[in-house]
């Protein structure tokens, strides 16, 4: 609405192409002959410039895809090649054990939707090393060693040799007449090279995403080393006639390629930086006209490209226009270039060289611009286009914010790291819009009621207690703004547009200016909201902000639902303890870790003496209340941080690494007498229960963790033989055990 009435003013106030129509038409004939003479002394020069920046244009984008295509090898290698077991076993070859971690480590990147295998050499035995997803543990042995006399392994000795931490290289296979693009990274261990971990990509699929939006008639391309041989040639894919091994010379394209080459080569050292800029060469030829010379980072060859006049800015692109223009010269308007310079050509020359400004992207123009002053069409233009760049700049600028949110949560390796980092990206979120609070609330929805929890909240010292609440059973009848938000509407703007029972319930009153609400759907279900609130000024988001903080708050949502679920599937759904298979996988590392350091490892069976008569008296309802009971005792008498887990049904076990059978036995007395001298008080009632506990120790001979339970449990069967509500013990280390 807006835009309409700009445009009606600068009709009312200054029409400029009635005014330029009038005066073209009163001195049209005067310039006609001088145009003409003008543009075509200047067609040549303009078309070679054109067509020289055109191809820059496209070299540069053929190296952005280029390393668009490598970026996600590059960074799982980059990865691999910091974990700490590769570096560990790179370092230590010999070591099996950290061998192990390494080929599981490695492993598990194969199993990527893309295809992977790794082809690595060790330094200090120069062994080498091929591993993919159908490599197993007994296969993971040498495969040769490195020759630095071999060309074949000179991608090993050119890295150690280099400065570099990754480069590139170039293979072929004659046999299958296939060509593969190598990316080889160092692998340091104490500030020590060790290594060199290298995967592989076809490079048929790079030059497909490289050239694929290109006419092969128009444009083809070419991988040459630093000796000017092609290795590779894109056309169209599918048609491609170059037959890996069979090296040809740039030379018979055009000289002057491998004298640039040759220049290239002269004046660098061996591999390429990333600051060397593509070269474009002009020359004769029955088909191509242009061609582009782009050295590829990190590497010691070549991105060439040839162009065809066609594919670029030709005489034929500026033939149509040249004789519109003069017919339009002839018949209209000729002879106005003051008119023309004044009124429209020199505005809009001014506002296109400000938009087309490589660093003016996304910035709003100054206020003292005479454009968005003028009251005509190049007013209006200026003035939205003036408002598109400050949109586009917050765009962009709140995108890349949401990246780096989302780079610090993808960063969370177990669910004690999460609140941390929502609160971390949430202040991230925060300061780049410049509000004042930013929150994730959780719904829970009942019987026509709905709950709310606060998942995280992150605040500024502008906001200082305004908090949400646990907002609990909501009727979703009795707010119509949430019955409006659950219908995938949201809302963004001051508060005082709320109602004020709206903003008691979302405590939105007092302090809070302004609010933007996202409702998040997972699954086509209501999960929740995002919100941020401007405790300062009353504002409305854009609607691109608005669709950047929709994603970002479902990513939020994604990954809290990631732990969630994973909590789930590791803990008892009744007693909130871990289950039995996760105690396993705890129970195993710790054991594992005791055998290592020659520490003895403890393990505690317990069982609720005569449970079944508990359920058959009480009722199911009123076991699974001991059941809790019973096991939020144990939990405040253990030391922080021993798992306790429940093995099944009443029985639940205890892991106590580096304890030894005395001490194992002195907590499970105490377990035993706290339980005895309780009494169970659930709905009224008051329940005696008592516990037998088993133990069982190991510490020198290598018994298996499933064993020793077996152990702790006959030790567990001992104390309910002996008339329960004791404990009994087994030691590997006791004679006559």
């Amino acid at each position: 609405m807006q835009f309409g009435k700009n445009t009606d003013s600068c009709r009312r106030k200054g029409n400029i192409s009635g005014r330029v129509i009038f005066m073209n038409m009163s001195i049209m004939a005067l310039f006609l002959v001088i145009i003409i003479l003008f543009t075509m002394y200047s067609l040549n020069h303009i078309t070679g410039t054109t067509s020289v920046r055109l191809a820059n244009i496209h070299s540069l984008e053929a190296s952005k895809s280029f390393n668009a295509y490598t970026a996600g090898d590059l960074a799982l290698l980059n990865r691999l090649a910091n974990t700490p077991a590769v570096k560990e076993w790179f370092s230590n070859e010999s070591d099996n054990e950290k061998r192990q971690r390494a080929f599981y480590e490695l492993l598990a990147s194969t199993e990527s939707p893309d295809y992977t295998s790794f082809y690595f050499g060790i330094i200090d035995s120069q062994n080498e090393y091929f591993l993919n997803a159908t490599t197993s543990i007994e296969y993971f042995v040498p495969r040769g060693q490195m020759n630095a006399n071999d060309p074949v392994d000179a991608w090993f000795f050119d890295l150690l040799h280099s400065e570099k931490d990754f480069l590139f290289n170039l293979t072929a296979d004659k046999v299958t007449l296939t060509g593969t693009l190598w990316i080889n990274h160092r692998v340091v261990y104490d500030d020590r090279t060790v290594g060199v971990l290298a995967t592989s990509l076809n490079i048929d699929s790079i030059l497909y995403s490289i050239f694929k939006d290109y006419d092969e008639g128009f444009i083809t391309g070419y991988f040459v080393d630093n000796m000017g041989y092609i290795r590779a040639e894109a056309a169209l894919l599918e048609h491609s006639d170059y037959r890996v091994g069979e090296l040809v010379h740039i030379s018979i394209l055009c000289n002057h390629l491998s004298e640039f080459i040759n220049n290239f080569v002269a004046q660098s050292d061996r591999f390429f930086t990333s600051h060397i800029r593509p070269e474009i060469i002009p020359f004769s030829g029955d088909t191509y006209s242009y061609a582009s010379l782009t050295p590829l980072a990190n590497s010691d060859w070549f991105i060439v490209v040839l162009f065809s006049e066609n594919a670029l800015f030709g005489n034929s692109e500026l033939a149509f226009l040249i004789i519109a223009l003069i017919l339009a010269l002839i018949l209209y308007v000729l002879v106005s270039t003051f008119v023309m310079r004044r009124h429209v050509l020199k505005p809009l020359t001014n506002l296109a060289e400000e938009v087309l400004l490589p660093n003016n992207y996304g910035t709003a123009f100054k206020e003292t611009n005479q454009n968005l002053k003028r009251n005509d069409e190049i007013g209006v233009l200026a003035r939205n286009i003036n408002q598109s760049q400050k949109e586009l700049r917050s765009r962009e600028v709140l995108l890349k914010t949401v990246n780096q949110a989302a780079l610090t949560m993808l960063a969370i390796e177990n669910d004690s790291e999460l609140e941390d980092a929502l609160s971390v990206s949430m202040e991230i979120i925060g300061r780049c819009l410049y509000v004042d609070r930013v929150y994730l609330l959780r719904c829970d929805f009942k019987t026509n009621n709905v709950d709310f929890s606060l998942i995280s909240i992150w605040r500024s010292y502008v906001c200082k207690d305004n908090v949400p609440p646990e907002i609990m059973g909501l009727s979703l009848s009795s707010y119509k703004m949430l019955e409006r938000l659950f219908g995938r509407e949201h809302f963004n703007g001051p508060v005082s547009k709320l109602s004020p029972e709206e903003q008691e319930v979302l405590s939105l009153s007092g302090e809070v200016k302004s609010s933007a609400i996202i409702p998040l759907f997972v699954s086509g279900q209501p999960w929740g909201f995002f919100c941020v609130d401007d405790c300062e000024s009353e504002r409305t988001l854009s609607e691109g902000e608005m669709d950047v903080l929709h994603s970002a708050g479902l990513m939020f949502a994604s990954i809290y639902n990631k732990f969630v679920q994973k909590n789930l599937a590791n803990t008892d759904a009744l007693t909130g303890l871990y289950n039995k298979r996760y105690f396993m996988e705890i129970a195993e590392r710790e054991l594992k870790d005791c055998k290592q350091k020659c520490s003895a490892f403890s393990v505690i069976m317990a069982d609720i003496d005569l449970f079944k008569s508990v359920n058959d008296t009480y009722g199911h309802a009123i076991g699974d209340e001991v059941l809790k009971i019973f096991t939020a005792r144990l939990s405040r008498i253990l030391k922080e941080g021993t798992v306790l887990a429940r093995y099944g049904g009443e029985e639940f076990v205890i892991s106590l690494p580096h304890v030894d059978h005395k001490d194992a036995l002195k907590t499970a007395w105490r377990l035993q007498q706290h339980t005895d001298a309780s009494v169970f008080q659930t709905n009224g009632l008051e329940i005696k229960v008592t516990a037998s506990f088993g133990v069982a120790t190991s510490k020198t001979n290598p018994i298996a963790l499933a064993e020793l339970i077996n152990k702790a449990d006959l030790a567990l069967y001992q104390a309910k033989e002996s008339g329960r509500n004791t404990v009994a013990g087994f030691d590997e280390n006791e004679p006559g055990k």
